[in-house]
C-alpha cells in the first residue's frame, strides 16, 4: 500500500453518481510525498551502511539495527496502519494537517527510527497538540509518537517529538526530533 500526501486546497465539492458527495482538492504539486513502507526501509538501511563505513564504533552500533530489519518494517507497517486506519481525515484543521504531514514526512520517520532502531518499542500513539513556541503568524503543532515495550506493560514510555508549522500549503518542519521517556499514566 502507497502512502500518499496531498496538500492543497478544497474548492468546493461534488456529487459521486453513487451519491456520494466529496471535496475538489486543487492539489500543489510540489508538495505530492509518496510514501512507501519498502522504500523507506531500503533508503533507510542504505543510509545506515554509508554511515558505518568510516566509523567503527558506528558499525558496531548499527549491527543490530542491520540484523533486525524485519521489526523495522513492522514499526512503519504499525505506523501507516496506524495513520490510515486510526487518524484517517480530510485536513481541513491545523491539527489533521500535522498529523498527515507527520505520518507521511519520511524525513521525521526516518530521525524516529534512528532513536528507536537499538530498542524494541513498538508504537502505541500519535499526539498532536498546539505548539506554545511557535512564531507570529504561524500554526505550529508539536506531534509526539508515544512508543511501548510490549514485554514491559509498566515501563516507561517512550516519546519523540517534533513540531510542525501548517500555515502554509505545504507543511515544514520546526527544530530536531525531541526523546524522553516518560512514566504510563
Amino acid at each position: 500500500m502507497l502512502l500518499t500526501a496531498v496538500p492543497g486546497y478544497i474548492a468546493g465539492s461534488v456529487q459521486l453518481i453513487s451519491g456520494e458527495t466529496v471535496p475538489i482538492l486543487v492539489p500543489v504539486a510540489r508538495g505530492i510525498m509518496p510514501w512507501n513502507i519498502k522504500k523507506a526501509i531500503d533508503d533507510f538501511f542504505i543510509e545506515a551502511k554509508k554511515r558505518a563505513e568510516g566509523d567503527e564504533a558506528i558499525r558496531a552500533r548499527l549491527t543490530d539495527i542491520l540484523n533486525d530489519e524485519k521489526r523495522l518494517r513492522d514499526f512503519l507497517e504499525d505506523f501507516r496502519n496506524l495513520a490510515t486506519r486510526k487518524y484517517r481525515n480530510l485536513g481541513i484543521t491545523g491539527r489533521d494537517r500535522a498529523l498527515n504531514y507527520a505520518t507521511t514526512s519520511t524525513f521525521r520517520v526516518f530521525e524516529a527510527l534512528n532513536h528507536i532502531a537499538l530498542t524494541h518499542f513498538l508504537l502505541d500513539d500519535i499526539e498532536i497538540t498546539r505548539s506554545a513556541a511557535c512564531r507570529s503568524g504561524s500554526e505550529c503543532y508539536d506531534v509526539r509518537l508515544r512508543l511501548f515495550i510490549a514485554s514491559g506493560i509498566n515501563a516507561a514510555l517512550r516519546i519523540l517529538q517534533f513540531t510542525v508549522d501548517v500555515s502554509d500549503t505545504i507543511p515544514v518542519n520546526i527544530g530536531e526530533v525531541s526523546a524522553w521517556n516518560e512514566r504510563p499514566t
